[in-house]
């Protein structure tokens, strides 16, 4: 006979005279049971011996993912993941990359960082007849870079501040800015005579502010310059559209002459 324990009897088996296995039917997933063993004869039962206990194997499932994006930006919004084990029990949720993404207890996915975002689905089977089961599912954050070249300020005969924006691009990149006496923005090369100086902030970071400027000198007075902003990131170069300003006229300084009568 079967026990769970060694008051109730679940099933029974019998065996022939010369067999040496005997199946039980009738038991539960992940249960713990032991075995009564007696021997029967025309005389009767002979005294019975108590087997080692042994657990039934839990039942298996599985955990299946939806809703994870391919491909995403950067700046893509927050979205919900969909989590199915097919023992029907509720999942838990964590990120293997939360230096790209994080997720909430109810699947709800957040972009935090560029590279590959990895998300896990666990159903641990805890308090139930089944095996734990997990599923990933991954897609590649990508940096979503635009620049803009926003205007000049303090335009004066031989400088002026040129301003442009990366809006959060998710990666840390340094923009330039590019000179030019033509509207067109082929080539980053200064007009000969003119310097740009130093970035201010230095870099663009995935949280750091978006804006950034510097000075250009060595204009020419009462001219018309183009520029225009530049990002190198991963072997693409992202450009803005140009933008243009006009010098300030500047008369030389002329000295007055007083005739003496």
């Amino acid at each position: 006979m079967l026990f769970r324990s060694t008051s109730t009897a679940i099933t029974s088996c019998t065996a022939g005279p010369a067999a040496t296995t005997c199946q039980l039917t009738g038991l539960n997933f992940a249960r713990t049971y032991v075995v009564r063993v007696y021997a029967t004869n025309a005389i009767g039962n002979s005294p019975y011996s108590w087997s080692s206990s042994f657990t039934t194997n839990s039942q298996s499932q599985t955990v299946e993912i939806t809703g994870m994006p391919a491909s995403m930006k950067f700046t893509d919004p927050s979205f919900q993941l969909t989590g199915t084990a097919t023992s029907g029990l509720p999942v838990t949720w964590s990120s293997t990359t939360t230096s790209v993404c994080t997720v909430s207890t109810l699947g709800v996915v957040s972009i935090v960082g560029t590279g590959t975002c990895t998300i896990k689905a666990t159903q641990s089977g805890a308090g139930s007849t089944y095996a734990s089961a997990e599923s990933t599912a991954s897609g590649t954050v990508t940096a979503d870079i635009t620049a803009t070249a926003t205007g000049a300020t303090t335009v004066q005969g031989t400088s002026a501040v040129l301003n442009g924006q990366v809006p959060y691009p998710g990666v840390t990149v340094t923009p330039t800015f590019c000179l030019s006496l033509t509207d067109s923005n082929a080539s980053c090369s200064n007009p000969s005579g003119t310097a740009i100086g130093t970035l201010s902030p230095s870099s663009i970071t995935a949280s750091s502010s978006t804006s950034f400027k510097a000075t250009a000198s060595g204009l020419s007075s009462s001219t018309i310059y183009f520029y225009w902003v530049e990002v190198d990131y991963s072997g693409t170069t992202y450009k803005s559209t140009t933008s243009t300003f006009t010098t300030q006229n500047v008369t030389p300084d002329r000295k007055s002459t007083r005739l003496n009568s």
